[in-house]
Parts: structure tokens; C-alpha cells; sequence
């Protein structure tokens, strides 16, 4: 990697900061922009931010895979909107912001996190306070700011977590920076997106910020946070998906849920996911329905929808085989990196971020900014003793991985001396109660 200065950060790190948080609102926009008449402006800021997201990557990483597999993700569904004959511009400025977010976040870290996690902070964490306020002051019916009881300006309810996950992951990592479980802002945030999540009700971002609240202290406890890694996540997203989506064992448990007064279809989502798995034929197997003009999911009696409400079955409608495959990839790459560093606190957050989505994947579509962009931090993210990428922002709360002892020149020449004898164990080495001696080797006792 090249560590060549990024907007000369160190004499303008405003400047960098500055850059960056406009390069993240058009890769990250609010609902009332895009369907405002401000599109075609936001359209043309819209492109730059992706080639300069595409031109940061090349600059300071070139070439790596995860960084190949997003530029294939997004060529991929555009080349299956080309295959359907669909619309490319429209398929570009919907699924190449993704792929552009994977690319400056793979770029800036591990050397410029820091240059990343403010921004992303700065802007969604003004996205969350501002969405609460809008939600108590504005009047329901106020044009693009606040429509209806379930949308405002920044979309549909259940979208409002694509917001505030990242400004309360991004402030966690760096209350970790300096040294801090969690910090007064952090505690603001979280109770912010709690108020919005409970007055414009969705119970799936509830659940994934009571799981993060749940999870979150674990982690400072290192052999719970050692199995908290992202391949646990994951693991446990795939079981869940099998059981429930695939073979139902909610019809199963239906008396289970009947007696907690549930619906086991998931408020009906069994039915899109049973017209979803429909659609998986052999004509688009590969590449998916990107750009399809007419009715692709559409429950009988149920209307149409544009999500799978589910996030491997919504990948696999859109964007076919080969992009699920991709996706795939780009979390095996992820967790890999997360798991080389399960010993640090900042492993434990990034993995339980990418679990927070792969639980809310289980009922709604997970593609989108929020999850690419940490999907490239978590690729990227350095930890100490780790080598698979450099060791980048370093975390006062992360524990180096251990080294092995050295003995000392005396220890080694007395060993030498005294091959049979037994020496004296080191207490930094072991744990627990252990014997004075290592009795492992004979004893060569003289004749009395």
C-alpha cells in the first residue's frame, strides 16, 4: 500500500474531513433530495463522488481483492440491467454508490480511518439528531420533510437504521481510539436512534440496536469477545436462514408463537419470500432481474414489492448467482480480517456490526451504503500483530496478540549446564495455579 499523504491530511485535515463528508452525502443522500427536482443536480454530484471514490482507491491501494470484488459487484449488475434491457443509468446510480463506499473505505484505512470515521459521524450522526426533531416538531403532511407517520426526510422508517448505525458505530470506534468504552455522544446517539425507532415503529431496528446494547459490553471481556467474532455472525445468519426461510421452522413453532401473540409468517413475509424463490429460474439465474420494468416480486393478493425481505434472497432475485457469490466474498474477506484480530476490542465492533445486518437480512434487504461502507472497514482495519493488512489506527483498547517468550541468555546457559534440572516457570506465561517446578523431565539422581 501506498502511505503517500491524502489531501496533505496532516497540514489540512479540515480540508480532508471536509472532502469527505461530501464524497458520503452523495454516496449517502436523504430521501428528499432524490425525490425532489434536485435530482438532476444530485445525479451529477452523484458521478463524481464515485470516480473520485474509484481515484482515492487507486491512489492509495491500487489493486486488492476486495476492492475487485466490489468494481465486480457493480459491473455485474450492470451488465445484468444491460442483459434485461433495462435501464443502466438508473442501475448505475442505485448500486455503484454501494460499491463506491466498499472502495473509499478499503482506501482509508487502516492509515486515514481516522480521516473516515469522522465524517461519517459528523453527517450521519446530524442525519439522526435532525430526523428526531423532525419527527416530534413537524407536522405530519409537511412535503419531503415529514410526509406521512411513517416517513421523513431521510425515507421509509425501517431505513432509518442505514443512518444511525453508522454514526453510533463510527463514534464507538473512536471512543475506543482514545481510550474510552463508550462516550457521551455515543450514549446521545443510541438514545436518539432508540426515540425514532420507537415513535415511527419498527420493531427490526429496534431489535438490532437492543442486540447491539446487549452485545456491546461483552466484548471487553476477551474470551466472550473471542467468540463473538464476524464468522460467528455469520454462521448463525446462514443456520437462521436455512431454518426459517428455506424449511419454515416457524410453522413448526407456530404454537410458540401463537402463546408470545406473533405472526409466523413475519407480518407476511413468508409470502414474498415463497413469490421470490419463484422467480429464481433457469433464464435468470446467473445475473438476476436488474432493470426489469415489470413486476418481479408480487405475492398473490399482496401487491408488488421490490425487495426480497431478505437479504440473500434479495441479492439472488436482483443481481442472480453471480452477484450473490461476490457478496459472499466480500464477507468472507471481511471476517477473515476480523478474525485475524478477535483479540482486540475494535475486531469485536466491527463484527458486531456486520452481525446488527446480517440479523435485520434475515427479514429485509441489506444492500445498501451502511453495509458496504463497514464492509470496507472491516477489510481493511488493522490490528496489532496482524498481518494481513498493516497495522494502521491503533486503539488504546486493543490488546496486541501475543509473543511468544524469548528465554535469556542465563536461563539458556544454565539450561546448558543443567540439561536434566528443572527450571523455574515464568508466571507471565502461565495462568492459574501452577506447580514451582517442571517436573516433565527425570531427574539423574548419583549413587549414594
Amino acid at each position: 500500500m501506498e502511505k503517500g499523504s491524502l489531501l496533505h491530511h496532516q497540514e489540512k485535515p479540515l480540508v480532508t474531513v471536509g472532502g469527505i463528508v461530501l464524497l458520503i452525502f452523495f454516496l449517502l443522500p436523504p430521501a428528499a433530495i432524490t425525490e425532489s427536482s434536485l435530482l438532476p443536480f444530485y445525479n451529477l454530484g452523484l458521478m463524481y463522488a464515485i470516480i473520485a471514490s474509484v481515484c482515492i482507491y487507486r491512489k492509495l491501494i491500487k489493486w486488492d481483492p476486495v476492492g475487485l470484488l466490489a468494481l465486480l459487484y457493480a459491473t455485474s449488475m450492470a451488465f445484468s440491467s444491460l442483459f434485461n434491457g433495462g435501464d443502466l443509468f438508473g442501475c448505475i446510480t442505485y448500486y455503484w454508490p454501494f460499491a463506491a463506499a466498499l472502495l473509499l473505505a478499503r482506501a482509508l484505512t487502516p492509515n486515514y480511518a481516522r480521516e473516515l470515521l469522522w465524517p461519517v459521524l459528523l453527517l450521519c450522526g446530524f442525519y439522526v439528531f435532525a430526523n428526531l426533531v423532525v419527527i416530534i416538531l413537524v407536522p405530519t403532511g409537511t412535503p419531503l420533510i415529514h410526509p406521512d407517520a411513517s416517513n421523513t426526510f431521510l425515507g421509509y422508517r425501517n431505513g432509518f437504521c442505514r443512518f444511525y448505525l453508522p454514526a453510533l458505530f463510527a463514534s464507538l470506534l473512536l471512543d475506543q481510539v482514545h481510550g474510552r468504552r463508550v462516550s457521551a455522544l455515543s450514549v446521545s446517539i443510541l438514545f436518539c436512534s432508540l426515540a425514532q425507532s420507537l415513535l415511527c415503529y419498527s420493531a427490526t431496528s429496534l431489535l438490532a440496536l437492543v442486540l447491539g446494547c446487549a452485545i456491546y459490553p461483552l466484548l471487553f471481556n476477551g474470551r466472550i469477545r473471542k467468540k463473538l467474532s464476524a464468522v460467528t455472525y455469520i454462521l448463525g445468519f446462514l443456520i437462521l436462514f436455512v431454518a426459517f426461510v428455506l424449511f419454515r421452522l416457524q410453522n413448526v413453532l407456530s404454537i410458540v408463537f401463537d402463546l408470545l401473540g406473533k405472526d409466523p409468517t413475519f407480518t407476511g413475509r413468508t409470502y414474498i419470500w415463497d413469490a421470490s424463490l419463484e422467480r429464481i429460474d433457469l433464464d435468470h439465474f446467473l445475473f438476476g432481474y436488474s432493470g426489469v420494468s415489470v413486476p418481479v416480486i408480487s405475492p398473490e393478493g399482496m401487491g408488488v414489492f421490490y425487495t426480497a425481505h431478505n437479504a440473500i434472497l434479495d441479492i439472488m432475485v436482483w443481481g442472480g448467482f453471480v452477484a450473490t457469490c461476490i457478496v459472499a466474498a466480500m464477507f468472507v474477506f471481511a471476517a477473515l480480517n476480523l478474525y485475524s484480530g478477535r483479540n482486540s476490542v475494535s475486531s469485536g465492533t466491527l463484527s458486531l456490526y456486520l452481525g446488527i445486518f446480517l440479523l435485520m437480512g434475515l427479514v429485509e434487504h441489506i444492500t445498501c451504503f451502511a453495509l458496504f461502507l463497514f464492509l470496507g472497514i472491516a477489510a481493511g482495519w488493522g490490528f496489532p500483530g496482524n498481518n494481513m493488512v498493516g497495522p494502521g489506527l491503533k486503539t488504546k483498547l486493543d490488546v496486541p496478540a501475543p509473543c511468544p517468550l524469548q528465554a535469556s541468555a542465563r536461563t539458556e546457559s544454565v539450561q546448558k549446564a543443567y540439561p536434566y534440572e528443572p527450571q523455574r516457570r515464568s508466571s507471565v506465561s502461565t495462568s492459574g495455579p501452577i506447580a514451582k517446578y517442571d517436573n516433565s523431565r527425570p531427574r539423574i539422581r548419583g549413587k549414594k
